[in-house]
């Protein structure tokens, strides 16, 4: 490389930088006039009092929690609408003692005071709430949230849970106490061989009952199983399930009558009620006595529809199972000594409410009157 070459190279990344160099200025002095223009609109929309006020009453208004807002001398100044109907006040300017009438609450107050922002769960007015108080120059903000509902859907999952593994484990042991039985000398018994599968069979059947109420009670809830409504008899859908359980109430010399007049017709899913019905009466017979009578009942109800019933003089329901027994895995104290999943009425409940209607059962308990169940279809 040549001087003359070396200088040019030299000139031109000078005069790279002095570009560079004043660019920045630039920015600079651009970014400056940014951030003045910036503080002198912040300053030309300083709120006053009533509108800070306004703002936050709108937030108040829009938070589902309710809101508190103390002095240091524990002088109520806010309260959001939620906390007035929470507390049952409707005005500020009271201490926090004769708002709340917590001295949970008033305590949570000082610890916030003292600078430790608290989270605590307090149970009063029949809900659990969970209180948290954080300080702010001149008092503390005390927000209230009602978990009751989150604390019920946590142990209805912890139930569901738990329910669900005892209801595999049945069938998984009598399973694999067959199994156990098959590898001794008196499993090999070529007499005994038939029956032992056939146990096998009657408990993968019940491991597959399960995974399909499983199945179809998430379907159902979560809205993917479409009912397609029709105008349909009722008579052949439930003779169809009569005829599917036959051989099961005919086994204990049970007698199952139909009271349904031809021409009654209702809005349904043919095919979705049946099913209904299915788990109606294989209840009906699993808890009749030997020699039972069960009846499958419809009629028109004026302007509600039709109501259909299977009722049946079996052992009756206790008063207090009738709230639950369309829970899912519930079990009153007729069911604990009898097989089944549990979901039977659950998935019956959630058919009948997507087809608009309602569902119920009803017994006064005493053993040999039997209980009924109770259904309703929309009118057409």
């Amino acid at each position: 490389m040549t001087s003359t070459s070396f200088i040019f190279i030299l000139l031109i990344i000078l005069a790279l930088f002095i570009f560079l160099y004043r660019r920045a200025r630039q920015e600079n002095k651009t970014l400056s006039r940014a951030t003045a223009r910036l503080e002198l609109e912040l300053k030309g929309h300083s709120l006053d009092e009533d509108q800070v006020s306004q703002r936050l009453a709108a937030v108040g208004i829009a938070s589902s929690e309710a809101l508190l807002i103390c002095k240091k001398d524990r002088t109520v100044i806010y309260m959001n609408p939620v906390a007035q109907i929470l507390f049952a006040v409707p005005t500020n300017n009271q201490s926090l003692i004769a708002v709340t009438r917590q001295h949970e609450i008033d305590q949570l107050f000082d610890e916030a005071l003292a600078g430790r922002t608290t989270d605590k769960q307090l149970f009063f007015n029949s809900r659990t709430f969970r209180v948290r108080a954080v300080m702010f120059e001149g008092g503390a903000v005390i927000a209230l949230s009602d978990i009751t509902e989150l604390q019920r859907l946590g142990r209805a999952r912890r139930d569901f849970i738990a329910n669900l593994s005892h209801e595999l484990r049945t069938p998984l042991t009598g399973i694999r106490l067959i199994l156990d039985t098959l590898k001794t000398p008196a499993g090999r018994n070529p007499d005994l061989l038939p029956t032992l599968v056939d146990k096998i069979v009657v408990e993968t059947e019940s491991l597959s009952q399960i995974a399909q109420e499983l199945l179809d009670l998430s379907s159902i809830e979560s809205g993917q199983t479409v009912m397609k409504l029709r105008l349909s008899a009722v008579k052949p859908v439930a003779l169809n399930v009569m005829q599917r359980l036959q051989e099961t109430w005919a086994r204990k010399n049970q007698k199952v009558n139909i009271e349904i007049d031809d021409g009654l017709k209702a809005m349904m899913d043919a095919a979705q009620i049946e099913r209904v019905l299915l788990n109606l009466l294989h209840n009906a017979i699993k808890f009749t006595p030997q020699d039972g009578d069960i009846l499958i009942r419809a009629r028109e109800q004026n302007q509600d529809g039709v109501m259909i019933e299977v009722a049946d003089d079996g052992g009756g329901i206790s008063h207090e199972d009738l709230p639950r027994i369309f829970e899912r895995f519930y079990r009153g104290d007729r069911a604990r000594s009898t097989q089944g999943t549990g979901l039977g009425l659950a998935v019956a409940k959630h058919i009948v409410e997507a087809h608009g209607g309602k569902i119920w059962a009803e017994s006064d308990g005493v053993p040999g009157h039997g209980s009924a169940f109770r259904f309703t279809l929309p009118p057409h």
